[in-house]
């Protein structure tokens, strides 16, 4: 898996319109194509032997259980990986770690940890993993946000989580 990469910048004006604008139609799990049945439904995703890529984007915007803002958008990379946009407003400076999984199997779709110095502004995070894999079908996944304290195995501060479908074809 290749690393990811991170670019920053967004000005608070930005960051509060796309917190306001952020898609959250996708933002729980539907259950997957072909997944378990009965009652509430749903399940896990598509099993298919090929690989595919990420149709379209998907996001979310959640508030954080430590008053922070996580607006999350996933879609495919310019190398048909994964690539999220994360937009964050709060008490955001500390150590944080993201991982984007897939909720049937556990699979790590991306993963990374990075500090933020920025203290009670707007922040934005573009991320790509590029050599993501990914199975074809519909897919939930849970992509987590966890703010710790004194470094990342410190005690957490704060945390954050969206739940998406996905489509992969």
């Amino acid at each position: 898996m290749s690393r990811p990469t991170t670019r920053r910048g967004l000005s608070g004006l930005a960051l509060a319109l796309a917190l306001a604008l952020a898609p959250a139609g996708a933002a729980f799990a539907q259950g997957g194509k072909g997944g378990g049945g009965g009652g509430g439904g749903g399940g896990g995703g598509t099993t298919a032997n090929s690989t595919g890529v990420i149709k379209g984007s998907y996001g979310s915007a959640v508030p954080c259980d430590g008053g922070s803002v996580l607006s999350v958008t996933v879609g495919k990379s310019s190398n048909k990986g994964v690539e999220t946009v994360l937009l964050m407003s709060g008490t955001t400076a500390g150590w944080w770690m993201f991982e984007l999984r897939e909720d049937t199997t556990g699979k790590l779709w991306q993963g990374h940890g990075t500090t933020m110095t920025e203290l009670g502004t707007s922040v934005a995070r573009l991320t790509t993993a590029t050599g993501a894999s990914l199975p074809k079908g519909t897919w939930n996944v849970t992509y987590d946000a966890v703010r710790h304290d004194g470094g990342f195995d410190g005690p957490a501060l704060e945390t954050c989580q969206a739940h998406l479908t996905i489509v992969v074809a």
